[in-house]
């Protein structure tokens, strides 16, 4: 799978987008990994938050967000709305070379079978 950055955030496609993946990195290791560019803004109720993108060939923009306040919690990946959260999930954790350590939470809608994946994937 192919990471790719880019200046301009595209857009979601469906205009939506969802969280997918929470991870324990902090956001800076995974822009250095990936090259992407972190914009730091103020969101209203919730304070400093870094953001970056990447496009990943097979599902699009995935988007990186961790706020300032708990960064403990690492950082979270979004994609868009319309993809099917397991399987573009499943296609981020091989991507990435995520562990089932790796893995802070998940997006509440499906259950990402880890274990199975790093047992079972010959990448791992």
């Amino acid at each position: 799978m192919q990471f790719s950055t880019s200046e301009d955030f595209p857009g979601w496609p469906s205009k939506h987008c969802e969280p997918v993946l929470q991870v324990v990195a902090m956001i800076e290791p995974l822009a250095d990994k990936l090259g992407f560019k972190i914009e730091r803004f103020i969101e209203d109720g919730m304070g400093w938050c870094s953001t970056g993108f990447v496009l990943v060939d097979e599902i699009g923009p995935v988007m990186f967000e961790q706020f300032d306040h708990i960064k403990a919690n690492g950082t979270s990946l979004y994609v868009d709305a319309a993809l099917d959260p397991p399987l573009t999930a499943r296609k981020l954790i091989r991507a990435l070379s995520l562990l089932p350590e790796n893995i802070v939470g998940r997006a509440s809608s499906f259950d990402v079978d880890c274990e199975w994946i790093t047992t079972n994937d010959p990448r791992f």
